[in-house]
């Protein structure tokens, strides 16, 4: 299994567990919200001080969030790449989640940081969403929230400024509505 695909299996595993735990209601009728890709940009950042990103959908990972299978609370989910001119230096995965839960109660959003993220977890606010963060060694992981959705990016290397590629993400994000 790919880095990345191990990263995909571990959230996944994740939230099987959790998914057993929500509960139903009115909302588990509605129809499963779609990962909205308008939320990705294709790049980020260009100036001398912070060299150029780009992001590109992993598209095996489609296969991994599909053998989640039911039990789980994500409807869906994608990951991108985030790479420094070829150099990998993260990833963005962006998992929608079935109706049935709530991500406006702030016990489902702890219960998803605490299944997903490892290490000393801390909150930051980046243009106005609160985002979850840890860092081990030279890998940084944030966790915020949008509209029946999480995201996860972590970033490594020596030479990234992780907090600068989340800002410049939700910079981008935030426009798009679906950010809550």
């Amino acid at each position: 299994m790919t880095p990345v695909g191990r990263i995909i299996g571990l959230v996944a595993v994740a939230l099987l567990v959790a998914g057993a735990a929500c509960g139903g209601g009115s909302k588990a009728a509605e129809a499963p919200k779609s990962v909205p890709v308008n939320a990705v940009p294709a790049t980020l950042g260009g100036t001398p001080e912070s060299p150029e990103f780009t992001l590109a959908e992993f598209a095996d990972a489609r296969k991994d969030f599909a053998k989640a299978g039911s039990r789980t609370m994500v409807a869906d989910g994608r990951l991108w790449e985030i790479r420094k001119g070829a150099t990998l230096i993260g990833t963005l995965q962006i998992s929608t989640v079935k109706p049935k839960v709530d991500l406006t109660h702030k016990k489902e959003r702890d219960k998803i940081v605490d299944l997903v993220m490892n290490g000393g977890i801390t909150t930051i606010k980046v243009r106005d969403i609160e985002v979850a963060t840890s860092t081990e060694a030279q890998k940084t992981t944030y966790l915020w929230f949008g509209k029946q959705l999480f995201e996860y990016l972590q970033i490594k290397g020596a030479d990234v400024k992780p907090e600068a590629v989340l800002r410049r993400l939700l910079t981008f994000q935030k426009p798009t509505g679906e950010l809550t």
